[in-house]
């Protein structure tokens, strides 16, 4: 009886050492694990909307909840490690094709349809929301989560300008900022460029265009760079002054007839785009309220390109404006290689040789019936 309760004994000190060791060893893990993250060294950003956020310096984490230009920024800038969730990323084709591992990052929802409980425990760094999204915005900073907002457009400011702002603010959060410079010293390089070429033209013979958003009677002031890189190109965007404090607005079929535009660009912005864009122009040609209109006779209605993001939107806008200056004026920019420059870009920045199949990536529709965009060749 005694050696089994002395077996006991031992036995149960044994146990009870064990467990002491393994609750010290746990406890000295969420010691360590504290330590490092109170060690960690952090700074101050202001966000877009003017709230001050914590940023540490060895950012390790990234999400973007909406498509206001972070999540190409990351890309542009070669920080997809960082992107630990993102907003359904099926509309970015070409980019899917690029880096098809974008298919298995997290989706915690967008603008005000964010799942913050899973975000929550996602436990990141950074998230960036827009301002679209205010009712999220003040949920998830009530849980003390790290949010940036973003995608804040000042309709008072240059298209010019402001389509840099969002570039600059996640380059600044993860230290990228000299590789957002150089973009914008590029770009700026080209808009040069152009402005130069197009500056004798008359202003009675400057060609006259619109962008043109899901319809052709929903079109884009200049407040945002797809209405405005028509004048930066060298034409007349028609409605450039119309509907103030706001990007886009509504035309009737009587005023678009009125204004008789040239040229017709459509935008994709971040809407997926497909088959069903294929018969658009030859519905516009059908509907005989638009029968007059130049553009639609001549057939000069384009899809814009989209690469990291549609190229008549902020970060490919180099490319775009070159393009679209050549298109309006041929001569006085046939010596330009609007396919060069598109290399000469995506090899800078992504470290991509870009092919045929990236165009058709790129630009994957063109209007059937209308004049295709001629930018890719042997």
């Amino acid at each position: 009886m005694r050696k089994a309760f002395k077996g006991f004994l031992v036995g149960f000190l044994v146990v009870a050492a064990m467990t002491f060791l393994v609750a010290c060893n746990n406890n000295d893990n969420v010691n360590a694990n504290q330590d490092a993250e109170d060690q960690r060294q952090y700074f101050e950003v202001t966000d877009l909307a003017g709230n001050t956020v914590q940023v540490p310096e060895d950012i390790q984490s990234v999400v973007v909840t909406s498509y206001k230009g972070a999540f190409e920024a990351l890309v542009l800038l070669g920080r997809m490690d960082l992107l630990a969730g993102m907003c359904d990323t099926s509309r970015y084709a070409w980019l899917l094709e690029v880096y098809p591992e974008l298919k298995d990052v997290p989706d915690y929802g967008s603008f005000e349809n964010v799942n913050v409980e899973e975000l929550l425990k996602a436990d990141v760094d950074i998230i960036f929301s827009p301002t679209e999204a205010p009712e999220v915005n003040e949920q998830m900073l009530s849980l003390g989560m790290p949010v940036y907002v973003d995608g804040a457009v000042n309709p008072d400011e240059d298209a010019t300008f402001s389509s840099q702002t969002e570039l600059l603010a996640v380059a600044e959060v993860i230290g990228e900022t000299d590789k957002a410079n150089e973009l914008i010293e590029w770009r700026q390089g080209w808009l040069d460029f152009v402005a130069e070429r197009v500056a004798d033209i008359p202003e009675e013979e400057r060609k006259t265009a619109i962008t043109i958003n899901e319809s052709i009677q929903q079109v884009w002031n200049n407040t945002y760079l797809c209405g405005a890189d028509i004048e930066l190109a060298g034409g007349i965007n028609l409605v450039a002054d119309y509907f103030p404090n706001t990007y886009y607005g509504e035309l009737s079929a009587e005023e678009l007839i009125a204004l008789d535009p040239d040229f017709i660009f459509q935008t994709i912005g971040v809407r997926e785009y497909g088959d069903e864009l294929r018969g658009y122009y030859q519905q516009l040609q059908a509907d005989e309220r638009f029968n007059g209109i130049t553009a639609i006779e001549n057939g000069d209605v384009y899809i814009m390109p989209y690469g990291i993001a549609g190229w008549d939107d902020d970060y490919e806008i180099g490319i775009c404006v070159v393009m679209l200056a050549k298109l309006m004026y041929p001569d006085r920019f046939e010596d330009v290689d609007v396919w060069e420059i598109a290399q000469d870009f995506y090899s800078r920045f992504l470290g991509i040789e870009i092919t045929e199949d990236d165009w058709l990536f790129m630009h994957q529709h063109d209007f059937d019936g209308a004049k295709p965009l001629v930018v890719y060749h042997d």
